[in-house]
């Protein structure tokens, strides 16, 4: 399985990234990071994860 960050989802992680510095700068940098690094895993272990149940005929999941 491949995993693919879309330009709206980095966009996503840049906006996220930069609201969680308003309050702690250290916090975001890892937060983000940590968001990235569970996203790669989806490439070894897609089955990690649970379904998200309004949307299994998407394929999507819940990273938790």
């Amino acid at each position: 399985m491949k995993v693919f960050i879309t330009n709206a989802a980095k966009t996503d992680l840049v906006e996220i990234g930069a609201f969680i510095r308003l309050h702690n700068a250290a916090r975001a940098a890892t937060f983000v990071e940590e968001l990235l690094d569970r996203c790669a895993t989806l490439a070894d272990m897609s089955r990690a994860y649970p379904l998200v149940p309004r949307c299994e005929r998407h394929g999507c999941i819940a990273i938790t």
